[in-house]
């Protein structure tokens, strides 16, 4: 279920965080510890740890596409990785830090040529 979608350069008002801002990808609600899997197959580039979105891993994929995830509790990948759709990335957290005020989710985005683009614009 996705429970804060892509906001197509739109801000969205945070009432916790008293800021208007765009989202560039989609959260979708999740219990922790749930799996998080790979939307396509590809490479993992890169995968980070800070105090504002968590753990998140980084992948890339076919004509200049990546996919991001974050909000991960775990990593089950390492970088340079081939991985392919399906494949576990890693486990959801209880919350992503700077926003744990909303139910827990994964923050999904998919990133082409450099800009984010609504990743629902590409499920068949």
């Amino acid at each position: 279920t996705v429970i804060t979608g892509y906001s197509n350069g739109t801000p969205i008002y945070s009432e916790i965080l008293h800021e208007w801002a765009c989202h560039v990808g989609l959260d979708f609600s999740c219990k922790e510890n749930d799996a998080v899997t790979a939307a396509a197959n590809g490479i993992v580039t890169k995968i980070t740890e800070d105090s504002v979105y968590g753990i998140s891993v980084l992948v890339s994929h076919s004509d200049d596409f990546f996919t991001l995830y974050r909000g991960l509790g775990e990593v089950n990948v390492t970088l340079d990785e081939l991985i392919s759709q399906g494949q576990s990335i890693g486990t959801a957290a209880g919350s992503i830090p700077f926003e744990a005020h909303m139910p827990t989710h994964i923050h999904f985005e998919l990133i082409k040529d450099g800009l984010s683009v609504d990743p629902l614009s590409f499920v068949k």
